[in-house]
């Protein structure tokens, strides 16, 4: 008799989220998010991610703005967290985690996320931007599906073995194929040069992020001779990168350079931008940026089309939504082949003397008339 006044009084009081749970409400699927430093090609892919959410009705709400003071994805996650309004998706409040490029922290997220998944089992999925995120993200001790994303070359990184295969079941990448290829080919094409410039952090990380092994397997197909700058650009202080890689521009033109090929770094931001161009504009040299249209706001000449981004998001959201059905990671496509175009600042060009061709404006998607 006990007893059973004891269980009556449970029922009774029992938390109202487990009364829910027992009405048949539908379970929703929980995400977090791990950036290993902020970009604002990260913003754009993950807004792309959440419009096509958006046109898949996985969740009510996607036009989530891109924010002006900051580089990083944490206000959109926030923002989305708040007005997604979705049944079938959540996007957990303290889901959030962005390493700010210090491999310590990196660590310790790596840490916190692994116990939470053991001791709290509140997340069934992992939404990972950036080679530096990924890399520490391939060695956690989970079964929980990896979305990897916005990653320069996935293979090369090590993230996964091949373009057919993840290599863990739990585990899939976006792999955009020859997109240095199309980059540097292109560039090549314009401008003729015989000698290409490249600043780059000369570590496993650094060679790996910017998928130096395919630039070098490029520019010797086109019999260009690559001119180096390697620099320490593994820092969290802007400032002190944005002195490093314009040093890096001065030396490159110094070297000999005929064009600068721009890759993946931290201080190419609005307040760092005029001092890092100035060498290259002072010796007029074309620059095309492998990291997209934000770059050619900011003053470099060229480079893809910000679409592309935007397209990547979605095809992550594809690949979501299947997992979310029941696919298995490993089994989806992870081959992903954009239509691509390029972005040229036309006040740049004047600056060095530069006029397009015909040819070349019918390739432009888009034109920024100053930075």
């Amino acid at each position: 008799y006990c007893i059973l006044l004891f269980l009556l009084a449970l029922s009774l009081f029992a938390p109202a989220n487990l009364s829910a749970q027992t009405k048949g409400q539908p379970k929703k699927f929980r995400l977090i998010f791990v950036q290993g430093d902020s970009y604002s090609d990260f913003q754009r892919v993950f807004k792309g991610f959440i419009l096509e959410l958006k046109h898949q009705n996985l969740i009510t709400h996607g036009n989530v703005p891109i924010p002006q003071d900051s580089e990083s994805v944490e206000k959109m996650w926030a923002w989305v967290n708040q007005h997604a309004n979705s049944s079938k998706i959540e996007f957990l409040e303290d889901g959030f985690y962005s390493a700010d490029y210090d491999e310590q922290k990196m660590q310790k997220i790596i840490k916190e996320i692994q116990q939470r998944i053991n001791t709290r089992h509140d997340v069934d999925a992992i939404i990972s931007y950036g080679t530096f995120a990924g890399k520490h993200l391939v060695k956690l001790d989970t079964s929980i599906p990896i979305i990897f994303a916005s990653i320069t070359d996935p293979i090369a990184a090590n993230i996964v073995p091949s373009t057919s295969d993840s290599g863990k079941d739990n585990h899939v990448a976006i792999i955009i194929p020859n997109i240095d290829k199309f980059c540097i080919s292109i560039f090549h094409n314009i401008f003729k040069f015989k000698k290409m410039g490249i600043a780059y952090d000369d570590t496993p990380n650094g060679r790996a992020s910017i998928a130096l092994s395919e630039i070098e397997k490029i520019t010797k197909e086109l019999n260009l001779e690559l001119v180096r700058c390697t620099e320490n650009f593994t820092t969290s202080d802007l400032e002190l990168a944005s002195n490093r890689l314009a040093d890096c521009h001065k030396k490159l033109v110094k070297d000999g350079a005929e064009a600068i090929f721009l890759t993946t770094n931290i201080s190419i931001t609005a307040k760092y931008a005029q001092k890092i161009f100035a060498p290259i504009l002072k010796a007029r040299l074309p620059c095309f940026s492998r990291l997209g249209s934000s770059d050619v706001k900011l003053g470099a000449l060229m480079s893809i089309s910000e679409t592309i981004t935007l397209k990547e998001g979605a095809y992550s959201a594809e690949l979501l939504r299947q997992i979310m059905e029941g696919a298995r990671p490993r089994s989806l496509r992870q081959l992903y082949i954009p239509y691509i175009d390029i972005t040229i600042n036309t006040q740049t060009a004047a600056r060095i003397g530069w006029q397009p061709s015909l040819e070349t404006l019918i390739m432009v998607d888009n034109v920024f008339p100053q930075f």
